[in-house]
């Protein structure tokens, strides 16, 4: 986390509810009234929506979140309880996400979510994230820096009651002593996705001891949608697990891999250089050497989301509009709740970078206003090359014919 979003977190929990939802969740329309947009802001939409079909469009990557309430077994860990930094991010979460009273957390966040997308033209399904634990190396629960818990069963009951609307994605720490067993049943049940932050999880993907884990996913078709780069809320000690590089052992043995933000931010070590000490360089730039790796082709993809985020937007956005040969090794995801919170995305910063007009700021602003995942999709798909008006591909954000 840089050090501004640190003191914006930590002034909007000390200031209330009114600097909370100013940064957090800013919405202030219903999405319900989505047809009083004005004619600028609707005519933006409908050009966002002028080459693809709404209903064969995917997001690879939404976040579930909760209180536990429901008996989902939801819980927040210590990282997000027992610091102010940690207490004003699972605030502003919050908030983004539409939980208004904590006592109730599980069902508003859901329906939130579903009203959102209820709401809006975009209809085809959302993959919605588990979030397993922190361990230690020799399997014991780690509980202590296990940030949140989404328990696979949650998204999976999810999943089986809005099957038109969401798809599950589990999480399994391979690092737990009963991390195959748990992945066979998974399978068994037809789940095709799975999701890691390793940097937050504490592992390297690269660790040879998972190849038993890894065969396994190869042989299922489960697919790995793994973040890429440093993770703002892990310890400095498990940084360097966030690095692209370690994902060729998965990759060797036939896993496909979705590296989420491309990797778009953070400096990584470049572990194939052969001077020492090694150079640190662009997460991103790591990612994008695999990515043109032949090897890899039909297998490693990228999703574009947060790569508008404040903290990520720059060259890489550049990079992957300007490199339309890619576009069909890339997917969209929205990272929700990420766009519904205030502070995550300028849309000020991205029209002084020329990646959109000022105009289109202002639309775009005005559909955040009542439909902060709308507001999303609109962005991405009206971003271009500030030299050569280069955009996203339209098949970025529809279903990926080589991806399950």
């Amino acid at each position: 986390m840089t050090t501004r979003y640190a003191s914006l977190l930590i002034f909007a929990l000390l200031s209330g509810c009114g600097v909370v939802d100013h940064f957090g969740g800013a919405s202030s329309k219903l999405p319900a009234d989505i047809d009083k947009l004005s004619s600028d802001a609707r005519a933006l939409v409908e050009r966002s929506l002028s080459d693809i079909d709404p209903a064969k469009m995917v997001d690879y990557h939404v976040h579930m979140l909760g209180t536990g309430t429901s008996g989902s077994g939801i819980y927040l860990g210590p990282p997000l309880t027992s610091s102010l930094q940690g207490k004003a991010m699972a605030t502003l979460y919050s908030s983004g996400g539409g939980i208004k009273n904590d006592d109730n957390g599980d069902e508003e966040y859901v329906a939130r979510l579903r009203d959102l997308r209820q709401h809006s033209p975009l209809n085809g399904p959302s993959h919605i994230l588990a979030y397993d634990e922190t361990y230690h190396t020799d399997g014991r629960l780690f509980r202590d820096e296990t940030m949140f818990y989404i328990p696979n069963e949650y998204v999976y009951e999810l999943s089986q009651r809005y099957p038109e609307e969401f798809i599950p994605v589990i999480s399994i720490n391979p690092l737990r002593s009963d991390a195959l067993d748990e992945l066979k049943h998974w399978a068994a049940l037809g789940v095709r996705y799975l999701k890691w932050s390793a940097p937050r999880m504490e592992f390297s993907p690269g660790n040879e001891r998972f190849t038993a884990f890894y065969q396994l996913m190869a042989d299922h078709g489960i697919v790995l949608l793994t973040h890429g780069g440093p993770y703002s809320a892990a310890r400095s000690a498990a940084q360097g697990f966030g690095n692209p590089l370690h994902l060729r052992l998965p990759l060797s043995l036939g896993v496909k891999v979705i590296v989420a933000h491309s990797a778009s931010s953070g400096m990584c070590e470049d572990l194939d250089a052969t001077s020492q000490p090694k150079p640190f360089v662009p997460c991103f730039d790591l990612f994008m050497r695999m990515l043109g790796n032949s090897v890899f082709e039909g297998l490693l993809f990228g999703d574009i989301s947060a790569v508008l985020n404040s903290s990520h937007l720059g060259n890489p956005l550049k990079e992957l509009l300007g490199h339309p040969q890619l576009h069909s090794r890339l997917v969209y995801g929205s990272d929700y709740p990420g766009p519904a919170i205030n502070i995550v995305i300028s849309t000020s910063d991205i029209a002084e970078q020329g990646f959109i007009t000022e105009a289109e700021a202002k639309a775009l602003n005005e559909i955040y206003d009542y439909n902060p995942l709308l507001f999303d999709f609109a962005l991405q798909r009206t971003v271009k090359h500030p030299e050569t008006g280069a955009r996203f591909s339209s098949a970025i954000f529809q279903q990926n014919p080589r991806l399950p």
